[in-house]
C-alpha cells in the first residue's frame, strides 16, 4: 500500500515536468549492459570456443557448474531484453527528433553515438547466438555467408573466407570478435553518456527552463521501481517457469551441415531484416534497401 502510493506520488510529480517512463529505457540499457557483461565474463570461465566442443560445454555450464544454468539463462534472456529495450529508446528518441525538430549539431552526436551502439549490439548478439552452435545458429552463419556472395569478387572470396574459414576456427574467430567488441560497446556506452550528460540529459524536450531540472532522488526511484518491479518479474517467469519463450528450441540441438531445418528464423529482433531478404526477389535489392535505410538513418537531412 505505502509503495504504491509512494509511487503514484512520484509519477505525479515527474509527470507534471513531462517525464514518464519512456524516459527511463536508458537506465534501463545500462543496468542490462552491465548484467550482460558481468554474466557473460564468467561464461567465458568455462565455455570452450572449439565447434566440438561448443555445444557440449554449454551443457556442462547449464548442468555441472553451480548457478551455472542460471548466469546462462540470464545472459541469453538479458540479451535479447537488451536489444528489445534498446530498440524502444532508439524509436522513442527518433520521435523526439522528428516531432520536436531537436536534431541540432549538439544532439546529433548523441544521436549518431546511438545508432553506432544500436548496429554494434545487433552484431555482438548475432556473434554470441552462434557461439553455442546449434543448428539455428549454425544455419543462421549460412545465411549470412550466402548474403555476402552477392558482393562482387573479389571482395566475397575474401569475406566469405575471413568469417568462415574452417569448421575449426570460425567459433573462435566469432568468440573473440564477441568478447573483443563488448568492451568496445562499454566504451562507446560511457562515451554516450558523458555526450548525454554534457547536453541536457534531464529533458527531453530539451527546453532550457530551469524549472525542469529535477530531484536525481527522484529519477533514480523512479527508474530502480520499474526495473525491480517490471524487469525482475520478467526475468523470474522466463527463468523458472518458460525459459524458451525467447528462444527457438531447435537451437538445442546440436548443429548438422548435412540436415537443414524445416524453418530457418533468425533472433526475434533479426525478423524484419530476414523478412526484406527472404520476400524480396533479389538477395541484392534486399541487401541494397537495408543498407540504403541503414544510411538515411545517419543522415541529418533526412531528419
Amino acid at each position: 500500500m505505502f509503495s504504491t502510493l509512494f509511487s503514484n506520488h512520484v509519477s505525479m510529480y515527474l509527470s507534471n515536468y513531462g517525464f514518464n517512463y519512456n524516459n527511463i529505457f536508458g537506465f534501463i540499457l545500462l543496468l542490462l549492459f552491465l548484467i550482460q557483461f558481468l554474466s557473460g565474463i564468467l561464461l567465458t570461465f568455462y565455455y570452450s570456443s572449439y565447434y566440438s566442443l561448443s555445444f557440449y560445454s554449454i551443457f556442462y555450464i547449464s548442468f555441472n557448474v553451480n548457478f551455472g544454468w542460471f548466469i546462462r539463462l540470464l545472459h541469453v534472456v538479458g540479451s535479447m531484453l537488451f536489444i528489445f529495450f534498446l530498440y524502444f529508446h532508439f524509436i522513442r528518441s527518433f520521435w523526439y527528433i522528428i516531432s520536436f525538430n531537436t536534431l541540432y549539431s549538439s544532439f546529433y552526436f548523441i544521436y549518431l553515438s546511438g545508432i553506432i551502439i544500436l548496429f554494434l549490439s545487433l552484431a555482438i548478439s548475432f556473434l554470441g547466438y552462434t557461439l553455442c552452435w546449434g543448428q539455428m545458429s549454425f544455419w543462421g552463419i549460412m545465411v549470412i555467408i550466402n548474403v555476402l556472395t552477392i558482393l562482387p569478387y573479389p571482395l566475397n572470396f575474401i569475406l566469405v573466407d575471413l568469417i568462415y574459414g574452417s569448421s575449426s576456427l570460425i567459433l573462435f574467430r566469432f568468440f573473440i570478435l564477441h568478447f573483443a567488441l563488448s568492451f568496445v560497446l562499454f566504451a562507446l556506452i560511457l562515451f554516450h553518456l558523458y555526450l548525454l550528460h554534457s547536453f541536457i540529459s534531464s529533458n527531453p524536450l530539451f527546453n532550457l527552463s530551469s524549472s525542469l531540472f529535477i530531484s536525481f532522488s527522484l529519477l533514480i526511484v523512479k527508474d530502480f521501481y520499474f526495473f525491480f518491479i517490471f524487469y525482475i518479474s520478467f526475468l523470474i517467469y522466463i527463468l523458472f517457469f518458460n525459459f524458451e519463450f525467447l528462444s527457438n528450441p531447435v537451437n538445442n540441438i546440436l548443429a548438422n551441415p548435412l540436415s537443414t531445418p524445416l524453418h530457418i528464423l533468425p533472433e526475434s529482433y533479426f525478423l524484419i531484416f530476414y523478412a526484406l531478404l527472404r520476400n524480396l526477389p533479389s538477395k541484392l535489392f534486399g541487401i541494397i534497401i537495408i543498407l540504403s535505410f541503414i544510411i538515411l538513418l545517419f543522415s541529418p537531412s533526412f531528419h
